[in-house]
């Protein structure tokens, strides 16, 4: 269910006033989502390009991308080396 048909719906249980809070927690955040099929999902091909970040201000490629994700898992796997010296 959208945020906002929950802020509703809490609105309304509120005003009732014979519900607990966990009563109102339950109802709320427990129940089944709401699926709205009238939302048209597009894929990012199909998006205009000025809606699009342009990555290639941070990265040339995604070769390059992709070299830096390998240097970081590298550096990552030398923390434990460190493990005994932090606080």
């Amino acid at each position: 269910m959208p945020i906002y048909e929950r802020e509703d719906k809490y609105i309304k249980l509120l005003s009732e006033r014979e519900h607990t809070v966990s009563e109102l927690a339950d109802k709320l955040f427990l129940s089944e989502p709401t699926v709205r099929r009238d939302i048209l999902i597009l894929e990012r091909k199909d998006i205009d390009k000025k809606y699009k970040w342009d990555l290639t201000v941070i990265y040339k490629d995604e070769a390059a991308f992709n070299a830096d994700y390998s240097a970081c898992e590298a550096l990552i796997k030398d923390f434990a080396k460190h493990e005994a010296t932090m606080a």
